[in-house]
């Protein structure tokens, strides 16, 4: 069956194969007949100048357009620097038509004969720039800028929504060169109406220090600039769509812009419980991320102490659940002078989670395993606001000034039960009955000034740069747990109130020098001191009498200071595409700890001499090589070193070690890329690997009822390597195109599984291929599957040794049905294997559909979603960590029906046609 089916989608997809006979080939030159490498040439049918086929020419100027059906077209070349060509075609069934030498002149005269509607140059290419045209691509009405990007050779766009670029993952999107809500790409992607979009323009971003000062570090980031229609300049335009169905489900979602020179202005919003998330974490993340490691020195693995917040949210699949989601983000770009220029945007973005999951845990000790079957009942509610500000001014061509003010407020509410079975021999060993409510709110400011001064010499300049942050954060957890062995044993019951106040406070100041030496050469010389303090209070009450009473041995207050002093020196060579920097910093950190509660002192030393070397080579041809070695150090957290009992979790106890020391860090990148813009080929791979001195892990021990007790502590080194391999092309032969993405990674650590040494290998691997038909005038259908595997093994306990499987497939597809009918098709299965697991396999389809109306000349769109037509889907995921497997079940939305109504809209400017 699926194999028919395999043959069934390769026949839709080239369906139209056998009938794309006729070939048209040539050589573009200019009028002295010298070739005209990368000339763009389009095939257009008449009348109605729509692109059917197109070609990049290539080294010697020639090129071939395969596939074109019979009938009547314009040809139309165009190249820098020279009008463009159009020129009429008759092509004949069977037929290869020959052009021979194609002449570009300065002074060649259009054909008057043939009406073109719009210019229609696909792609042009100048330089490093990569321009599409976006009246030459096809998208449906009310489409997104994603819709438009999936159209484009050479980029693609993932079902999360992720796009990449010439092989590479796109980092950025602006519009018209200016940020678009901060650093997510996919805000842009996702909501601007790709109707209002004229050129996309992809490009490999230089680092702000390398446009500065002109000392190129090869720093590079894979950029789109999306240019706007000049008629959406000094008016407005949007859109805005609302859905109902069965379930009481709903969504609905609205863009107002309003763009001109000078200003920028958008307003997005948005409201469902269907599980989509309009915006991502990326920014939270990446703000959080400053206070909790702020460099290569500073303190990793702080743990929060409670179960509440956002970082539970965080750790949560939205989709394998049932989410409700409210969203709201104002963004504010305004070129206040020409030396002045102000960004601004605010989030508010509310979830909220109800999770049923069942968790199957197999957990290897000694020689034999225990089984824990736990169900957990939880309701999760975040609230969180975060508006950002950057001001940039120029004191001229050699001074710039850039401050940044970040702001965050979190407030989260968690409600949760668990149900836990320990079992041994089938045998069941322990129960536990848990209920916990947590309260959070967190507050966060950070600010940053970066000075920047370039002198008369080309390369010499001085930077200066300061960050202050703080943020609070408050939380109060209730926890009720009754564990019980049998009716042999009393059961014992914790009933406790947990607040938490923990306050941190950082600072971090870097100076940096940069001197040329001639002939290419650099020296940099660079210090920074950095400085995180953190203070934090966690209290244990026994709430199970009245009053409550402090429990003073689980109780703890303490107070850390990490602060580390780092002198650099880098030699950088620049020449031509080729940048290597070769250098080294000594860093001098120092842990001063207070535990009050107990009035004991915990005071660290760490001196350490940190090498790096990073290559960086740019081949002709949109072909790169990347070679990065770099290390660090991870000093432990307090939380880590304090020798007090927390248990937070009553079924899983933690206690610092203060004897730990700091991990060593070696870690290693490699990757080559080559994009081919001739035939829109691309290759990408390389690997990554670390290896860790030192490393902290957790030394884990179960009692007799299978409760676990774990205190981390250093063991000789962990190693890690991953290996990656990206390779797209185009099946001319059947108007296609494929896709190969594949990923293995090795791992080999220590671990302890009750007090035993033992030594692991971790071993996964993946392959995933995407098949998609290149012509999408009238059907956009994509297929593949992706299948992996994870394998795990101990060297003292064979028996332990565990393997599963995944498999995915999926189909997708969109068909116009006459000008303003559109059918939508999506079809996916998961199935997982393995002897890991005792239940067998697990198999979930799920089939989604939507029929849509168009009116008003495509302004107006009526469409019926349905989704999980079988009724199957389920949230499944398996994993397996140090000492155990897993599998969780998680109940999610299920079949529903929806009508929804879209609306697209536009106010133009006084320029505006």
């Amino acid at each position: 069956m699926k194999k028919l089916t395999f043959y069934i989608l390769l026949a839709l997809i080239g369906w139209n194969t056998a009938a794309l006979a006729q070939n048209v080939n040539g050589k573009i030159t200019d009028p002295e007949g010298k070739a005209l490498p990368g000339a763009s040439v389009l095939l257009m049918s008449l009348p109605d100048s729509i692109l059917t086929k197109f070609a990049i020419a290539d080294g010697k100027g020639q090129f071939v357009l395969k596939g074109a059906k019979a009938g009547k077209y314009l040809l139309q070349v165009s190249f820098t620097g020279f009008k463009p060509l159009n020129k009429p075609l008759t092509l004949e069934k069977g037929k290869e038509l020959s052009l021979g030498d194609v002449k570009l002149e300065e002074d060649k005269k259009m054909l008057k004969e043939i009406v073109v509607k719009e210019d229609r140059v696909p792609i042009v290419i100048k330089k490093d720039t990569i321009e599409y045209n976006s009246k030459a691509f096809r998208t449906k009405p009310n489409a997104n800028v994603e819709k438009l990007l999936k159209q484009l050779p050479g980029v693609e766009v993932d079902k999360d929504g992720k796009v990449k670029a010439q092989g590479k993952e796109v980092k950025k999107v602006l519009v018209d060169g200016k940020e678009f809500f901060g650093k997510d790409p996919k805000i842009a992607t996702k909501n601007l109406p790709a109707d209002a979009i004229d050129k996309v323009q992809v490009f490999d971003d230089k680092s702000e220090m390398s446009k500065f000062t002109g000392v190129d570090d090869g720093d590079r980031e894979k950029t789109i600039n999306l240019v706007l229609k000049k008629n959406r300049k000094g008016g407005f335009f949007g859109n805005v769509s609302a859905g109902y169905g069965t379930d009481d489900r709903y969504n609905g979602k609205f863009n107002f812009n309003r763009f001109d020179s000078k200003t920028q202005i958008s307003l997005l919003g948005g409201a469902n419980n269907i599980n989509e998330q309009p915006f991502s974490f990326v920014d939270y993340v990446g703000f959080v991320g400053g206070f909790q490691n702020i460099s290569q020195g500073a303190i990793s693995n702080i743990r929060s102490g409670g179960t509440s917040g956002l970082s539970a949210l965080l750790r949560l699949n939205s989709s394998q659940a049932l989410a409700s989601t409210q969203v709201l983000g104002v963004n504010f770009n305004r070129d206040i002078s020409k030396k002045t220029r102000l960004h601004a945007n605010y989030f508010y973005n509310f979830i909220g989670n109800d999770i049923n999951q069942v968790t199957d845990r197999e957990t290897f000790v000694d020689s034999s395993t225990f089984f824990t079957n736990t169900t957990r009942d939880q309701t999760l509610r975040n609230w969180n606001h975060r508006a950002n500000m950057r001001l940039d001014h120029n004191f001229g061509k050699k001074t710039r000034l850039r401050f940044y003010v970040d702001l965050l407020y979190n407030e989260g509410n968690n409600d949760e039960a668990n149900i836990t079975d320990n079992r041994l021999n089938d045998a069941s060993v322990s129960q536990a009955n848990s209920n916990t409510q947590a309260n959070s709110q967190e507050l966060g400011v950070n600010t940053r000034l970066l000075f920047r001064k370039r002198f008369g010499k080309r390369g010499r300049t001085l930077v200066f740069q300061g960050q202050v942050g703080t943020q609070n954060l408050e939380s109060v957890d209730r926890l009720n747990n009754e564990q019980s062995a049998g009716i042999l044993l009393p059961s014992l019951v914790t009933n406790q109130r947990q607040p938490l106040n923990n306050r941190q406070l950082n600072y971090d100041v870097q100076l940096s020098f940069i001197e040329p030496l001639g002939r290419g050469r650099f020296v940099e010389v660079k210090y920074q001191r950095n400085n995180f303090n953190n203070n934090s209070f966690k209290d244990f009450f026994n709430a199970g009498v009245t009053p409550e009473t402090f429990i003073d041995s689980l109780s703890n207050r303490y107070t850390n200071d990490f602060t580390f002093d780092r002198g650099i020196v880098n030699f950088l060579y620049n020449k031509n595409n080729l940048n290597l920097t070769i250098g080294a910093s000594a860093q001098y950190s120092t842990l001063n700890g207070v535990i009050t509660t107990s009035e004991t002192r915990i005071d660290r030393v760490f001196m350490n001499v940190l090498p790096s070397v990073r290559l960086r080579w740019r081949m002709a041809g949109s072909k790169g090589l990347n070679i990065n070695y770099s290390t660090n150090i991870n000093a432990p957290s307090m939380d880590q070193l304090r020798p007090v009992v927390d248990n937070s979790n009553p079924t899983n106890i933690f206690q610092g070690n203060p004897e730990l020391d700091a991990e060593f860090v070696h870690r290693v990148n490699l990757n080559y890329y080559s994009f081919d813009q001739f035939s829109f080929t691309s290759i990408f791979g390389g690997f990554t690997g670390s290896y860790t001195q030192n490393k902290i892990t957790n030394k884990v021990i179960n009692d007799r009822l299978l409760n676990q007790f774990s205190q981390p502590v250093n063991v000789h080194f962990d190693a890690n390597i991953n290996g990656y391999l990206s390779y797209s092309t185009p099946l001319r032969w059947m108007a296609a195109k494929i896709r190969v993405n594949g990923n293995a990674s090795l791992g080999q650590g220590i671990v302890f599984v009750n007090s035993v040494e033992n030594t692991i290998n971790r071993r996964t691997n993946s392959i995933r291929f995407t098949l998609e038909n290149f012509r999408k005038k009238k059907m956009d259908i994509k297929a593949g599957a992706t299948f992996s595997q994870n394998f795990t093994a101990y060297s003292d306990a064979n028996d332990l040794d565990r393997t599963f499987m995944q498999e995915d497939y999926f189909v997708e597809g969109d068909l116009d049905l006459g000008k303003t009918w559109e059918l939508g098709v999506n079809f996916t299965q998961s199935v997982f294997t393995g002897e890991a697991f005792t239940g067998g396999a697990q198999i979930v389809p799920l089939l989604r559909a939507s029929l849509a109306k168009s009116f008003i000349q495509n302004r107006l769109q009526l469409k019926l979603i349905a989704f999980d037509i079988l009724d199957r889907n389920q949230g499944i995921t398996r994993n397996s960590s140090l000492n155990f497997v897993q599998e969780q079940r998680v109940q999610t939305i299920g079949r529903y029906f929806m009508v929804s109504l879209a609306y697209s809209f536009k106010a133009l400017g006084k320029k505006g046609k």
